[in-house]
C-alpha cells in the first residue's frame, strides 16, 4: 500500500502475514497492511486500510519484494487432499501379501467395534450386556456366514470369509430342518433305509464357486468402507439376504420349540401361548420400528408397515407353508380346522380394519387419523385377548 501512496519505505514483514492462495484467505487484522498474491494473475493486489484493492504493475511489484522467509508457500487443494485421503483405503491391494495385511487389520478393527458396541455402550445396562454376552457366539456365527456388502456394515475381510463359509451354514441348516446331507443325494437304486448315496455334484460346484468368489473379494474388493461395485454387490447382497432368512427360520423354529416346551411344562394350551407370548415376541421388532418412524414424522410409512407386515406373513407365510406341507405329506388337499380362537381373531381383524377406515375417512380430518384411535386400538386388542382366552 505504501507504493500506491508514493512512500519509499521498505516493506514491513507484516505484509507477508496476509499472503494467501486462491483457496485459503487469511483475514487482515485491522490497521495492518496486506498484500494478496495470486499465481494466476500477472500483477499483485495491494490492499490499503480503506479496504480497496489495486492491481500493481510488474514494475511496482519489483518494489514490493517480500523476503522469502516470510512467504507462505502455495498450499495444495485441501478438498482434493481430503478426497485422496478418503480414497486411499478404498483402493484394492496390489498383492496377496498386502491384501492379507489389510484384511486382517480391517477384521480386527471391525470386531473391536462390535466389542465396544456391547461393553462400552452407555445405552446398554448391565442386564442387556449379560444378554448380549450370551448371544455373542451366535452373533459371531451369523457374521461369519452371512455376507453383507452394504455400506455401514461393510468389512472386506468379513464379506470374503462369510461368502466362503456360507455353504457350511447351508449344510447345517438343511440337516437340521430335513436331516438331508447337502453334499450327498440318494441314488435311484438306493435301499429304503437310504444307506446308498452318491456325491451331489451341484453342491460341490456351489461350494467351489463360493470359495472362489470369497477369494476374489479378499484380493480385489475395495477396502475401508467400500463401496463395492453395484454389479457385484447387488447379487452378493441378495445371496446374503437368503442366508439371513435361513438364520431367521432356524431361530424361529427353536423359539417355537422352546415355547411349546414351556407350555407343556406349565400345561398352557398352544393357542394361548401363540396368542400371547409368541405374538408379542414376534411383533416387538415391528413395534419398535413403527414407533421410531412415527416419532420422526414418517407416519404414513409407519401405518403402511403395520398392515404390510401381517399381509406378507399371511399370504407368503401360509402360501409357502402349505406348498411345502403338500409336498412333504404327498397330498393334494390339506384340511384346516377353524378353532374358536381363530374365529375370534378373524372377527377382531375385520373390526380393526373397519375402525381404521372409519377414523381415517369419516372422523379424521383430511385423511389424518386422530390420536383417540390409538386408545381405541389398545382397548380392542385387550378385548381380543380376553375374549380369545375365555372361549
Amino acid at each position: 500500500s505504501h507504493a500506491a501512496e508514493g512512500g519509499s519505505r521498505s516493506p514491513s514483514p507484516y505484509h507477508s502475514k496476509t499472503v494467501i492462495t486462491p483457496r485459503i484467505f487469511y483475514d487482515s487484522i485491522s490497521g495492518v497492511e496486506g498484500i494478496i498474491s495470486s499465481p494466476s494473475s500477472s500483477g499483485v493486489l495491494s490492499s490499503n486500510r480503506s479496504g480497496s484493492t489495486d492491481l500493481l504493475s510488474p514494475q511496482q511489484q519489483s518494489q514490493h519484494v517480500i523476503p522469502e522467509k516470510y512467504m507462505i508457500p502455495h498450499l495444495p487443494n485441501v478438498q482434493e487432499e481430503e478426497e485422496v485421503f478418503l480414497m486411499e483405503g478404498n483402493v484394492p491391494p496390489t498383492s496377496w501379501k498386502e491384501a492379507w495385511e489389510q484384511n486382517i487389520h480391517d477384521l480386527i478393527v471391525h470386531f473391536i467395534g462390535v466389542w465396544d458396541d456391547i461393553y462400552h455402550n452407555d445405552e446398554n445396562n448391565w442386564f442387556e450386556k449379560v444378554l448380549l454376552t450370551c448371544e455373542l457366539p451366535f452373533t459371531v456365527s451369523r457374521m461369519l456366514t452371512t455376507p453383507i456388502p452394504c455400506g455401514g456394515y461393510y468389512c472386506r475381510c468379513l464379506v470374503a470369509i462369510s461368502t466362503m463359509l456360507s455353504p457350511l451354514w447351508i449344510t447345517i441348516y438343511i440337516w437340521d430342518q430335513n436331516e438331508i446331507n447337502f453334499y450327498k443325494m440318494s441314488s435311484s437304486s438306493s435301499s429304503t433305509d437310504g444307506s446308498s448315496s452318491s456325491i451331489n455334484i451341484s453342491s460341490i460346484i456351489f461350494t467351489v464357486a463360493c470359495v472362489i468368489i470369497g477369494l476374489a473379494v479378499f484380493r480385489y474388493a475395495p477396502g475401508g468402507d467400500g463401496p463395492m461395485p453395484l454389479y457385484f454387490s447387488a447379487p452378493l447382497a441378495l445371496y446374503g439376504f437368503i442366508i439371513a432368512a435361513t438364520w431367521i427360520d432356524a431361530i424361529a423354529d427353536q423359539l417355537v420349540s422352546l415355547l411349546s416346551f414351556i407350555g407343556l411344562i406349565c400345561r398352557i394350551p398352544s393357542t394361548i401361548m401363540g396368542l400371547t407370548v409368541l405374538a408379542v415376541g414376534n411383533s416387538m421388532g415391528d413395534l419398535s420400528a413403527n414407533v421410531t418412524m412415527s416419532r420422526k414424522g414418517l407416519a404414513n410409512m409407519a401405518v403402511t408397515a403395520c398392515f404390510a407386515t401381517p399381509v406378507f406373513n399371511l399370504l407368503m407365510g401360509l402360501g409357502i407353508a402349505f406348498s411345502i406341507a403338500r409336498k412333504v405329506m404327498d397330498t393334494k388337499q390339506i384340511y384346516v380346522e377353524l378353532t374358536p380362537t381363530l374365529n375370534v381373531g378373524f372377527l377382531f381383524l375385520f373390526l380393526n380394519c373397519a375402525l381404521v377406515m372409519a377414523f381415517g375417512l369419516i372422523f379424521g380430518r383430511e385423511g389424518i387419523i386422530p390420536k383417540q384411535f390409538g386408545y381405541l386400538a389398545i382397548t380392542v386388542y385387550t378385548t381380543y385377548v380376553i375374549t380369545s382366552l375365555s372361549v
